[in-house]
């Protein structure tokens, strides 16, 4: 109850840690350690290498970050593996950015801006809060007294989707969803908000929803030429 060893270093080489926290990056199974550090703008990870918690070199994320503060580890592009969500503070500049998880073995893209209409940050979390199955953003900032949240548009942005003109439409929508497209359309299926398959379309453009219960939901498009994308509706 309450009982603790004696302290086990992972590393020594952050100038001015500021956050810390635990997730498997690598999807080994196992917890591994992530850092940021505020006068060498660092974060880095380490990896439990054994499952013990004996942990790897350190593996640097980014050292371009201006003075990290918070650290939040969350899936943002719904592909299975973690990527790490990070505010910056650089004098009268802040930040909230993201690290994708290029291939769910610790291996991440440079840093993506989520905003930065914000004034001394200090936290970061991510949570669905609009019950649209991905996970959405949250920042506190000091010195502007705000609480924001950022929509999860990342799934619907996929390049190889923005690739395809397409239209669906009325949305949000009663009876008749209609889908527009200058790609061929192989199928369609509509998922509710729990993942739930709730209809499937071979070859059609117009789906009649008008018995669907209100409420978001899912729209899954499979063209001819092996793209797929996803969309969300509201039915009303």
């Amino acid at each position: 109850m309450g009982a603790f060893g004696t302290e086990q270093i992972i590393t020594t080489n952050v100038t001015e840690p500021q956050s810390v926290t635990a997730s498997d990056l690598d999807n080994d199974g196992d917890v591994d350690v992530l850092s940021a550090s505020r006068d060498d703008n660092k974060i880095a990870w380490y990896e439990n290498i054994n499952g013990q918690g004996s942990f790897g070199p350190q593996n640097i994320i980014s050292t371009q970050v201006i003075s990290p503060r918070n650290l939040y580890v969350k899936d943002l592009d719904n592909d299975g593996d973690q990527d790490i969500i990070s505010s910056e503070r650089d004098g009268s500049y802040s930040a909230i950015l993201w690290f994708e998880n290029l291939d769910g073995n610790g291996n991440f893209s440079s840093q993506i801006l989520i905003s930065d209409e914000i004034d001394y940050a200090t936290t970061v979390y991510a949570s669905d809060l609009d019950q649209d199955q991905d996970f959405d953003i949250l920042s506190a900032s000091q010195f502007d007294g705000k609480i924001a949240w950022y929509e999860n548009y990342t799934i619907l942005n996929r390049p190889d989707f923005n690739n395809v003109s397409e239209k669906i439409y009325p949305n949000p929508v009663k009876e008749t969803l209609y889908i527009k497209s200058d790609e061929i359309i192989e199928s369609l299926k509509i998922f509710n908000q729990t993942g739930q398959l709730i209809k499937s379309i071979i070859n059609e453009t117009e789906i009649n929803i008008e018995n669907f219960k209100s409420g978001l939901y899912f729209v899954q498009i499979e063209f001819q030429s092996g793209v797929i994308g996803f969309q969300k509706i509201l039915k009303e």
